[in-house]
């Protein structure tokens, strides 16, 4: 009801009002790019800081844009970077990035301010909490970018996410010599675990939602389908059928795995609620994503 959507569509950043399916948009001009086992996209992630109004994009080639969302103003572009593909990440006024040899923190106007040695790690923020994570470990920092808490991961990570809020993690994990999967939920606060299996129909993205529901998607053939509610003791499905409703999945934050893999499209890369009014860029009718 008040809320808008931020979604990427191949190199255009899209802001769109579900209440009467109209949307503007305007061009982040990161470059196309094609990836080998085909598909064609430009921006590999997308974020928004509420507190400032300004759009973060990382691109496909190599660089990252930051963006004052009601004039669509480009602040800055910084290009290229040599030893990553930019995954980037607002946490409070800091911008922290991943992917490379190292964690790069920088401020509002592209000066970096920091390095941390976190290599190869993707950024997930959420509120004032950051998850940076690889394959075996992962490792919670604070708004001041102190280490919380450190997992190491007993069998290959899959996917993560974090509540909006900061408040809940969500990762699964591939079990060691069986196709069996495991979802785990971590209290930020308190750092209390639960451990749930997956069921074989859920895919092996699954999140919290800030009221407590456990929600995973289920296979429909060979596509992705429809969201489903997860029980959050067992993890069997109890509920499920409720498909796209236009702003459902408002509010996710997952780690995206963008070119080869389809599900880092679906939902849209990077859809985040926002309660800030439509600004005076091009405007066009414009559907759900789907």
């Amino acid at each position: 009801p008040g809320g808008t959507l931020l979604f990427a569509v191949g190199s255009a950043v899209v802001h769109f009002r579900p209440s009467d399916k109209k949307a503007r948009f305007f061009s982040s001009g990161h470059a196309l790019v094609e990836p080998e086992c085909g598909g064609i996209y430009a921006i590999s992630e997308l974020d928004y800081s509420a507190t400032r109004n300004l759009v973060l994009t990382s691109g496909a080639d190599n660089t990252l844009r930051l963006f004052e969302l009601g004039k669509a103003e480009e602040q800055f572009n910084i290009t290229p970077f040599n030893d990553r593909s930019p995954q980037a990440q607002f946490l409070g006024d800091q911008i922290l990035i991943g992917g490379g040899d190292s964690l790069l923190v920088l401020d509002l106007e592209g000066n970096t301010v920091k390095t941390l040695p976190y290599a190869q790690a993707r950024v997930i923020t959420g509120g004032d909490t950051a998850v940076l994570a690889t394959n075996d470990t992962l490792v919670l920092l604070d708004g001041t970018l102190d280490q919380m808490l450190s997992i190491d991961l007993p069998h290959r990570l899959l996917e993560c996410s974090l509540t909006p809020d900061g408040g809940t993690l969500v990762y699964t994990m591939a079990l060691s010599d069986s196709e069996d999967r495991q979802a785990v939920i971590i209290d930020v606060p308190s750092h209390s675990k639960r451990e749930l299996p997956l069921p074989p129909k859920v895919l092996d993205f699954v999140t919290a939602t800030p009221n407590g529901r456990l929600l995973g998607i289920q296979k429909k053939g060979d596509e992705d389908g429809a969201p489903v509610v997860l029980d959050p003791t067992t993890g069997a499905i109890c509920e499920s059928g409720f498909g796209w409703s236009g702003t459902g999945w408002s509010g996710w934050r997952r780690s995206c795995r963008p070119g080869c893999d389809s599900r880092s499209n679906w939902p849209a890369c990077g859809v985040f609620p926002l309660n800030c009014p439509l600004g005076s860029a091009r405007s066009a009718p414009f559907g759900p994503p789907r």
